[in-house]
């Protein structure tokens, strides 16, 4: 039985050996399972595993199989069991060592893992081929410096940059005489620099991190490709379940979680599943997902609401007449959701309003209003995908759809009309596309706006500034509280509950000491007004830097 997880971070400098020294001490705190980062072949070097390159084999860096095995049989002397994160979503690009990514740049569309990648292959101007920006100049500039140049390995020709490789295409591996810069354009990639990716990229990528692709694990093939060890590790008793990392990044996680669930438990009923998933004020986690529950940030903010005292407007004030923003979360956030759109996933965006222009006209209302939907998203995506039975009625969506018609009347037709996609449950593949290319958008525009970007702009109250927090809520009184956790422990008796997560941006104690200013706001009004008055650097940067202060 899960009573209790401890999570381990692996990586060359800690490995299952060093790990399985702690055995004893783990049993002592009443530790069920460990709470295992992953393990699969990552880059060489890595510090987190979840840049897999090489899912057939344990990572060599952490004592590969046998070493996994080892650490596994010294648990289970002691009662515990493994709980094991996987990565589904994306692998590891760039480089050298991805025989999938490698076999794609040679072949391009002709490669047997062309369909693994999540990639627009009728992009404008890159049609067929990949777009590759992982250099850091033009590759004219890198050709005529000599950083970017022919080599031959392992019996075939490459581009070379530094630690990247790019292969020659098959049928030029025995004809590359003459211009290098005609030899590159006749391959099935096209280099660039890496500040194009933003704009550029005709695939999809982990967030805005380039060397993170995304790849399809709700295609058969991918999905078992992807997950046979795991299922192997899991049929030997060797793990009790499985942490599936950002599962809002995949088509249908819907439909991956009930496939994973039916595998496992073709293998050996009971398996542990629970997703990472961040889920916004009152969204519930759908129990047709068949899964154990999510991985706790969920919990971390309830807990975290509980601790504060409602705000009564006297922070709010304190905040936007000290630190000069004068913006509230609600707006930071859809100024940041804006931002990303336009930057750091234009491409992305722009990808999603073509689908959208082969259904419906007007391409330029189509950006303008997929923008303004967007920006008023409160959650991290729908789950809609316009096959028959699938979800319908969702109100965030709704609401959204609402909000930017409101903020902008002249698109109100438009976003209508989406609205009406959304609703269609017929199968029609054009329709499908544009729905899932809208709902793989949001999800990471959410996590970079609002993680990554308001909760740095807004600082009334940093202590519900954290993964999957809602600073519009500061507090929840005792009797909401308990209503959530008889809802959760009928839904999802088993979900993980966390206090704290190697995610999160604050630990418990540090939180809970910022939570006391709600309790004293006149105290802490009349303390920052004179400090900041001393400081001399920007309020809003003081202002949250003397809370830090506070929770250390």
């Amino acid at each position: 039985m899960i009573r209790a997880t401890y999570r381990l971070q692996f990586h060359k400098g800690f490995t299952f050996s060093d790990a399985a020294e702690w055995a004893e001490y783990f049993a002592a705190l009443g530790v069920s399972h460990i709470y295992s980062s992953p393990i699969l072949t990552a880059r060489a070097g890595s510090r987190h595993g979840y840049d897999v390159v090489d899912h057939a084999h344990i990572n060599p860096e952490l004592g590969g199989e046998e070493g996994f095995r080892a650490f596994a049989s010294t648990l289970k002397q002691h009662g515990i069991g493994i709980i094991l994160d996987i990565v589904p979503n994306h692998v590891a690009v760039g480089g050298a060592h991805n025989p999938w990514w490698l076999d794609l740049l040679e072949k391009g569309r002709a490669s047997r893992y062309a369909d693994y990648f999540d990639i627009d292959w009728d992009a404008p101007g890159l049609e067929n081929k990949v777009f590759a920006p992982f250099l850091g100049e033009a590759p004219q500039a890198a050709l005529a410096k000599g950083d970017l140049k022919l080599v031959r390995e392992a019996g075939k020709w490459t581009f070379a940059y530094f630690d990247h490789r790019f292969p020659l295409r098959p049928e030029d591996q025995d004809n590359r005489e003459g211009d290098p810069e005609a030899l590159l354009a006749r391959q099935n990639f096209v280099l660039a620099d890496w500040r194009e990716a933003d704009a550029r990229l005709n695939w999809r990528r982990f967030f805005d991190i380039t060397d993170l692709a995304a790849i399809r694990p709700n295609e058969p093939e991918v999905f078992q490709a992807t997950h046979a060890k795991i299922f192997a590790l899991y049929g030997e008793g060797l793990i009790q379940g499985v942490r599936v990392d950002h599962v809002d990044g995949i088509a249908d996680p819907s439909a991956y979680c009930r496939t994973l669930r039916a595998r496992l438990d073709d293998i050996r009923p009971g398996a542990y599943i629970v997703v990472e998933k961040i889920l916004a004020d009152g969204e519930i986690l759908p129990t047709d997902w068949q899964v154990d529950g999510t991985t706790g940030y969920d919990f971390m903010n309830e807990i975290s609401a509980l601790e504060h005292q409602p705000d009564d407007g006297v922070l709010e004030s304190i905040w936007q007449r000290e630190s000069a923003r004068g913006l509230s979360f609600e707006q930071e956030e859809q100024r940041a959701r804006h931002e990303m759109l336009l930057t750091k996933f234009a491409g992305q965006r722009e990808a999603a309003v073509c689908a959208f222009a082969r259904i419906l006209p007007d391409e330029n209302a189509l950006d303008a209003a997929l923008i303004a939907i967007v920006a008023r998203l409160r959650y991290y995506r729908p789950y809609a995908t316009g096959a028959p039975g699938s979800l319908v009625g969702d109100s965030y969506l709704n609401d959204a759809f609402a909000r930017a018609a409101a903020d902008s009347p002249a698109l109100k037709n438009t976003v209508d009309t989406i609205a009406a996609l959304f609703a269609r449950q017929d199968g029609d593949l054009l329709v499908m596309d544009a729905v899932r290319r809208f709902s793989q958008l949001c999800a990471p525009v959410a996590a970079k706006a609002v993680e990554d970007t308001a909760f740095y702009r807004y600082g009334r109250l940093l202590s519900r500034n954290d993964v999957g927090f809602d600073p519009r809520r500061q507090a929840m009184a005792v009797a909401e509280f308990h209503r959530r956790m008889a809802a959760r422990a009928s839904s999802h008796p088993s979900a993980m509950l966390a206090t704290a997560t190697h995610d999160h941006k604050r630990g418990e104690d540090a939180r809970a000491r910022i939570a006391a200013l709600s309790h004293t706001p006149q105290a802490w009004g009349e303390f920052v007004a004179s400090a900041l008055a001393a400081a001399g650097i920007d309020p809003a940067d003081a202002y949250q830097l003397f809370q830090t202060l506070l929770g250390a």
